[in-house]
């Protein structure tokens, strides 16, 4: 009977010393487990993908569930196109509620392009639609009125949204991401078409959230703001006024006028006629003054006859009687840009091809590439006979359009040769370039 007892105390040994081992192999295998789900969010080189230090990181503004730090970094894009050199702004609140429906809201900047994104997301756990009107999407920047989304995307996919409201269902869960291209400095805008930095603090009204019947579901707005400091920071580092350099006319502004007067007479410039043949001078002389008063393009009239061209330089603008140019040059970087502006009250159409504008700098020759294909609809129905790189300005037409001639070094004055800006048929509306240089 003692024998008995002990080969039970035995295998009692035996079958406990077997359940720790098979507990330590299962602990083991746990371990081993979690450290490869942890290598698969970390993106570690063992699964053959870098991580993210070694793909190289963005700096952006930290979001606000980032309490050490001012500064987060990030490479992730997401469905709004952000990448590198993107902002990201803290909310406050960031998340909203009201009869089961929730409003998540989050805000990002493109430092190159000044594109703001607004993205929402709305859980409606109610028992009937709710609705999203985003001509009631609006924008505020330091306080004040900055615009209306120009594009708007749901669930990652172009939402055509005139007239029309986004309907998010009972028990539905959705993303929109509203796209603003603010100005902050309206003086910059109006002359290069620039649009200023970033602001450093964006609201956003959720009032374009409604019931069925347009009652607003919120009365609050999304405060979004970046820290004082890591604004100034950013700025320094990307701010575009800080890198912004700009360039006035830099020649004899009387003589030009005495020269480029006598050249559209000796050149019979299509300022006074019909390019078709009928004779536009009559009516020139009675009504051409008149119909031009509004901008500065109509010319002088006496005793019923016209008289010499009309030209004059007044700021940016160079007034050719019928012909309205501007021209505002600047420099980011090694480019230069020029913002032209032009009003076209001529008979005959203005010819523009960029491959016969070219930029003249320290001996060296710029080249410029632009394509009109955004601005062709808007004008003659003559652009569909010509390449992307040629536009046609027609009677009362009207365009803004930017230049770039990239690689130009830094230098304080350079020409433009603008043998590329003819009439319909083909003469040359400059009887010379035009020399620039960097405003103090």
């Amino acid at each position: 009977m003692q024998r008995a007892h002990d080969n039970r105390k035995q295998c009692i040994r035996s079958a406990a010393t077997l359940l720790v081992l098979l507990c330590a192999v299962a602990l083991s295998f746990l371990a081993a487990l979690l450290s490869a789900s942890c290598g698969l969010k970390n993106g570690s080189p063992s699964d053959g993908r870098a991580s993210g230090a070694e793909r190289g990181l963005s700096v952006r503004i930290a979001p606000s569930d980032v309490a050490t730090s001012d500064v987060a970094t990030s490479d992730v894009a997401t469905a709004s196109g952000t990448g590198p050199g993107v902002l990201l702004y803290n909310a406050s609140p960031s998340r909203m509620s009201s009869k089961a429906v929730t409003v998540s809201a989050s805000l990002s900047a493109e430092s190159e392009t000044g594109i703001v994104t607004v993205s929402l997301d709305i859980a409606n756990k109610s028992r009937s639609s709710v609705f999203l009107d985003p001509a009631l999407c609006e924008l505020l920047a330091s306080g004040t009125f900055s615009g209306l989304p120009y594009e708007v995307f749901r669930d990652g996919k172009k939402f055509t949204w005139i007239d029309t409201s986004i309907e998010i269902k009972k028990r539905e869960q959705t993303r929109i991401e509203l796209f603003y291209k603010p100005v902050s400095d309206p003086a910059l805008f109006e002359r290069y078409r620039l649009s200023g930095d970033l602001s450093r603090t964006y609201a956003f009204s959720v009032s374009c959230v409604s019931l069925p019947g347009g009652k607003p579901l919120f009365a609050e707005q999304f405060e979004f703001s970046i820290p004082e400091h890591g604004y100034e920071s950013w700025k320094v580092a990307h701010g575009l006024e800080r890198r912004l350099s700009t360039f006035g006319y830099a020649f004899d502004r009387d003589a030009f006028v005495r020269e480029q007067t006598r050249y559209l007479r000796d050149a019979d410039v299509a300022l006074f006629y019909d390019a078709h043949g009928d004779t536009f001078e009559a009516e020139h002389a009675r009504g051409g003054a008149e119909a031009g008063a509004g901008d500065g393009t109509g010319a002088a009239e006496s005793g019923g006859e016209t008289e010499e061209a009309f030209v004059r330089i007044a700021g940016d603008e160079i007034y050719l009687d019928q012909l309205l140019i501007a021209f505002a040059p600047y420099r980011i970087g090694d480019t230069v840009f020029v913002s032209v502006k032009i009003v076209n009250r001529m008979q005959e159409e203005l010819k523009i091809d960029a491959s016969g504008i070219t930029l003249v700098a320290g001996g060296a020759t710029y080249n410029t590439v632009h394509d009109f294909s955004g601005l062709k609809s808007s004008l003659t129905l003559l652009n569909d006979r010509f390449p992307s790189g040629i536009l046609i300005a027609g009677r009362n037409d009207r365009a803004r359009f930017t230049l770039s001639f990239p690689g130009v070094p830094s230098a304080a004055r350079f020409s433009l040769d603008l043998s590329g800006i003819t009439t319909y048929r083909n003469t040359a509306v400059f009887c010379r370039s035009l020399d620039f240089e960097i405003n103090p």
